[in-house]
């Protein structure tokens, strides 16, 4: 679950899909559209087709 900073509203990933641009990982708020950063966490063995965890910072 993500929340945006903009309108506090809570959101899975399907309602509010992830994206990447030249800034970083982010979601769009569909309510109120603000721009949400996403932070990638990888797995430390970083072996090929381990999963990336993306997290939401309270920052």
């Amino acid at each position: 679950m993500w929340t945006c900073k903009e309108c506090q509203a809570v959101l899975t990933p399907y309602e509010a899909p992830p994206d990447m641009d030249d800034e970083g990982v982010f979601f769009v708020c569909p309510l109120c559209s603000h721009k949400n950063s996403l932070q990638v966490i990888e797995s430390p063995r970083k072996r090929k087709g381990d999963a990336i965890y993306l997290v939401q910072l309270d920052s």
